[in-house]
């Protein structure tokens, strides 16, 4: 690898030393004395159209040199490790019966992770997240600026094979050595778009939230909750949840030992949902002296 980009540097070199000679060339000509207009216009013709030849030469070598670094920058498979087993491990997805009740937080999480681990997962993975019902091919991949899509798409589909189970394996070794295609089949099967499965997603987001165990419990709760509700109203745009479903949804989310006394207090004085949601957390804090994540 390194003799093949040391050849190509070379190649530059001779190539940008031929310009500036062809450039030096024609100066000369245009200033030399009895040269008819004709032979100079001929000789000047000859001289760009080798000026753009070794021009088109050294582009080509620079973008060669980008390809090859591209591909340097990887290092082998010992750099596409992505999973430590002694530090950190993946969740894994399909081997429980409702697994697929949680897709859209665990592709969060390993979206999250993978980009831990090796920088620009997230951005590629979000592309083939929304790249829709097309399957994703090498000249799709090729077309991002992705800088390991060379043996990054080989390696993700490997983690894929040791973290799914079940359905979502087979849904993966669809697309053999491909993972991008791998999330993106695995979003169309768990996270699709259309009516059916965004009014399925509105009634779980504001009838069946589980709320907090614990008051400790309640800010990370509130934040999960609205995050997930965020990303339901980026997609689904008619469905949209008014404050006063959004204030039933955050009482509910109460822990037992105290939903009752923090209901009656808002009955007494009904608040608007931020102004809800800020004395919550506030009450918190001053409780546990827990902050929302």
């Amino acid at each position: 690898m390194a003799a093949d980009l040391a050849g190509i540097a070379t190649a530059i070199a001779t190539l940008t030393q031929q310009v500036n000679l062809i450039a030096g060339r024609l100066q000369d000509l245009e200033i030399q004395e009895h040269v008819t207009p004709a032979a100079l216009d001929q000789r000047s013709a000859d001289l760009r159209a080798l000026t753009a030849q070794a021009v088109g030469g050294v582009e080509r070598a620079v973008q060669e040199l980008k390809v090859q670094a591209d591909r340097a920058s990887v290092g082998g498979d010992k750099k596409f490790n992505l999973i430590d087993g002694r530090n950190d491990t993946p969740q894994h997805f399909g081997a429980e019966k409702h697994d697929h009740l949680h897709f859209r937080g665990w592709s969060k999480k390993i979206v999250n992770y993978l980009n831990g681990r090796r920088r620009g997962f997230r951005q590629v993975l979000e592309w083939a997240k929304d790249f829709g019902t097309k399957e994703i091919g090498i000249t799709d991949m090729n077309q991002t600026e992705w800088a390991d899509r060379y043996e990054g798409n080989g390696a993700l589909y490997d983690f894929w094979l040791k973290i799914l189970h079940g359905e979502a394996l087979l849904i993966v070794e669809q697309a053999p050595e491909n993972g991008l295609e791998g999330f993106r089949l695995l979003h169309q099967k768990y996270d699709p778009q259309g009516a059916q499965h965004d009014l399925e997603r509105y009634h779980q987001l504001t009838y069946g939230v589980k709320g907090a165990k614990t008051l400790a419990d309640l800010p990370r709760v509130i934040v999960q909750w609205e995050s997930e509700l965020k990303e339901f109203q980026r997609k689904a745009r008619d469905f949209p949840i008014p404050d006063k479903i959004k204030i039933a949804v955050m009482l509910n989310l109460l822990p037992a030992d105290y939903a009752k006394d923090m209901r009656k207090d808002y009955h007494k004085r009904p608040l608007g949902y931020d102004a809800l949601r800020e004395n919550i957390l506030e009450y918190t804090r001053l409780e546990t002296g827990i902050c929302p994540p």
